[in-house]
């Protein structure tokens, strides 16, 4: 590739690359901006859906105080029910079809189906408390009366719990929207707490009697409940920086809500205590104005939401239109690298690849020789590409200045070319006709100068190195006539030295046959010798048996000798027994006389076994005697032959060295054999050396008459020279 080619695509893949990068971040920003929006129409609507629930818990708990009313319910009431109905209904409708159209949403599904379920249980329920509203007295089952104002309760509970849905999985979000999103959450729970509680305070100012035992205690949860969520939202005011109108909103609650309302609960308590307890007292607080500003703290909680909604619109949009901003400042910063790219290209284009193209045209035509281009119409380019137009023609007006002059010094070079071949061509011819004295006159220059010197040179070298030829001639001559004399002198006594070598070595092979056959006897009285040694150490082995067998039969007797004793001690000990036994049958009497036999019996048995231990005792002690004696005499004979053993291996040592002595005899005279065979063909060797030697020095002798023939046929120029070769002639 070529340089400007390579320095365009290089500049062309960096703008592609900037372009690239500064799409990316256009198009995260888009992305960003796109979500952000999505999450602003999420929380728009998560606000609405909250402020719809919260209506929703202020039509049940209406609707739980006018179905305790024994009459018909007051119109006020019947308008107040319509009215956050239709609230409610306003609210959840325009949520879930604004949530419809939000295309992120990805919990929809599951939404709407929570919702669906929730709003048909919602929708039934409140046609069954319509009906019982439309009824007083006896006419209203009780059950439904006291069962239906928990069961719409359930399904709020429901929708407000699908608000958690209300989110887009792995969406991002900032602490100042957690903080909004939680104040939401408290409101709603501060207003629903407090809203159910209401309702039980309010039947009782309306009856004028204690709330029942056994809802008494869901009253205290739920009013507990109402005012943990109070403390915690005040916790949250102090935790995070809420907006200024939020803070004031909720400062402005705490009169209403806290002050009147939570300490009238707190009032009614304590009365209702002393009426249980039997005292005769009336509400301090009646029904209305109970209802009333019940109503009045509640709407008072019920109000933070939608302000802390409001705030987190505010927040989103903030947000939205510094995205947008960051979006079309990327989107600016894409043309402009755009921008930026192709005109840089355009600029190298004209500026660089063009007239970097235009040099290398330059230079290739200069390659070729072509020198007589005219730069007025070359494009010029930047600052360097000006210098190198300039440099470039400088450098041709200098190759053309060169060319011309290079031109005439051909020519005279040629002149001197053809005049030096001239002279060294008859030069040669003389130095091939023999003549060495011709040499080169003329001058032809610095150029040939060496030439012209150096045949010349190699002339005279020529002259010299023949005369020293004839000189070395002469003299090889006369010493090969010298050299032929001797050789002829050493060949006689050469073939006198192989004779005397012959007969010697014809007397030492007779000499090693006697010593090789005196080897051998050696050698075999040595093997016969061995041989009387290992018989002797055979019996000596058979010897060393027996006296293992003998000492073995010592042992056994002395064995059996130790079983005779046992078997008298048994014998002594039956004895001593089968004279107990004795005693103890005479002293038994009749009974025992059989017993006395069998004890006689086994006595005469002892005794009898006693004296066969005895006599096996004796005959086993005279057979140690002679087993002993057996051993001995067989100990001697084991000596004997350890003795005959040594002596024998003793001669074998002496035979052994004698026959070592004789192989090395043996080896000495075939070694001193092979020696005369080697010199004897060392002699035969010398002899034909000493014949080749003789037709060599009559060949040189008629190779050195060849060459003082050979460079008579030279002419030397010098008077040591002439003198040379006629006295070699």
């Amino acid at each position: 590739m070529k340089i400007a080619q390579f320095v365009f695509v290089v500049l062309l893949m960096l703008g592609g690359v900037s372009v690239f990068l500064s799409a990316g971040r256009f198009w995260y920003s888009h992305q960003t901006v796109i979500e952000d929006e999505q999450l602003a129409e999420l929380a728009e609507a998560k606000s609405s859906w909250l402020e719809g629930t919260v209506a929703l818990s202020f039509e049940r708990s209406v609707t739980q105080v006018a179905l305790a009313l024994d009459t018909p319910i007051p119109a006020e009431f019947r308008a107040l029910i319509d009215e956050q109905r239709s609230k409610s209904d306003q609210l959840l409708e325009g949520t879930m079809i604004q949530l419809q159209a939000l295309e992120g949403f990805e919990n929809g599904a599951l939404f709407f189906e929570q919702v669906g379920l929730a709003q048909r249980g919602i929708t039934q329920l409140r046609r069954e408390a319509d009906e019982l509203l439309s009824k007083f007295g006896e006419e209203r089952n009780s059950v439904r009366v006291k069962a239906l104002p928990y069961e719409i309760k359930t399904k709020i509970e429901d929708l407000y719990a699908s608000a958690a849905l209300l989110v887009i999985p792995g969406a991002r979000t900032s602490t100042d929207e957690i903080s909004l999103n939680r104040i939401q959450s408290l409101a709603w729970e501060i207003r629903e707490y407090g809203g159910r509680a209401r309702t039980f305070y309010a039947i009782a100012t309306l009856t004028g009697t204690p709330i029942p035992e056994n809802l008494m205690g869901e009253a205290i949860i739920d009013t507990a409940r109402a005012k943990a969520g109070w403390h915690q939202l005040k916790l949250a005011t102090q935790a995070v920086d809420l907006p200024t109108q939020l803070v004031q909103a909720i400062e402005n609650t705490e009169r209403p809500f806290v002050q009147n309302y939570l300490a009238s609960l707190d009032e009614l308590d304590i009365a209702m205590a002393e009426m249980r307890s039997g005292v005769a007292r009336e509400m301090p607080i009646e029904f209305a104005e109970f209802f009333g500003m019940s109503n009045v703290g509640l709407d008072a909680v019920a109000g933070l939401a939608p302000v802390a909604g409001t705030h987190i619109l505010a927040y989103w949009e903030e947000e939205l239109s510094y995205l947008k901003t960051v979006r079309a400042l990327n989107i600016g910063i894409m043309v402009v690298a755009i921008g930026l790219t192709f005109l840089s290209l355009f600029a190298l284009q004209k500026k660089l690849v063009r007239p970097l193209t235009a040099v290398t045209e330059v230079l290739l035509g200069m390659v070729d020789g072509k020198l007589d281009r005219e730069f007025r119409k070359t494009p010029r380019g930047v600052d360097e590409m000006r210098v190198l137009w300039d440099a470039l023609r400088s450098l041709t007006e200098t190759l053309r200045s060169a060319r011309d002059n290079t031109e005439s010094e051909k020519e005279a070079e040629k002149a001197a070319k053809e005049g030096i071949i001239g002279d060294l061509l008859i030069g040669l011819e003389k130095m091939a006709q023999g003549d060495l004295t011709h040499h080169i006159q003329n001058q032809y220059g610095p150029t040939y100068e060496g030439l012209v010197e150096n045949f010349n040179a190699t002339t005279d070298t020529l002259r010299r190195l023949v005369a020293d030829v004839v000189d070395n001639a002469a003299e090889i001559a006369d010493h090969s006539v010298e050299l032929s004399q001797g050789i002829k002198d050493l060949s006689r006594r050469t073939e006198a030295q192989a004779s005397s070598l012959a007969e010697t070595v014809e007397n030492l092979n007779e000499f090693s046959e006697k010593i090789r056959e005196a080897a051998e006897g050696a050698s075999q009285s040595n093997g016969l010798v061995g041989q009387a040694t290992e018989n002797a150490k055979s019996g000596l082995d058979i010897v060393e048996g027996a006296v293992d067998s003998m000492n073995e039969i010592k042992t056994s007797s002395q064995e059996i000798n130790n079983f005779t004793t046992v078997i008298e001690e048994i014998a002594f000990q039956t004895g001593l027994l089968a004279l107990n036994a004795s005693v103890e049958a005479s002293r038994a009497g009749d009974s025992g006389k059989g017993f006395a036999v069998v004890a006689s019996e086994i006595r005469s048995l002892a005794q009898r076994a006693s004296e066969s231990s005895k006599e096996i005792k004796d005959v086993v002690q005279q057979s140690v005697k002679q087993v002993e004696m057996g051993a001995n005499q067989v100990s001697k004979t084991g000596k004997s032959l350890e003795d005959i053993a040594e002596m024998v291996q003793r001669i074998r040592s002496r035979i052994a060295s004698i026959s070592d002595a004789s192989q090395d005899q043996k080896s000495g005279v075939n070694e001193i054999g092979l020696t005369m065979e080697h010199l004897d063909e060392m002699t035969r060797q010398n002899a034909t050396m000493v014949d080749q030697a003789t037709l060599s020095s009559a060949t040189l002798q008629q190779k050195a008459q060849a060459l003082r023939a050979a460079v008579e046929r030279f002419s030397i120029d010098d008077a040591a020279g002439h003198a040379e070769i006629s006295r070699a002639a």
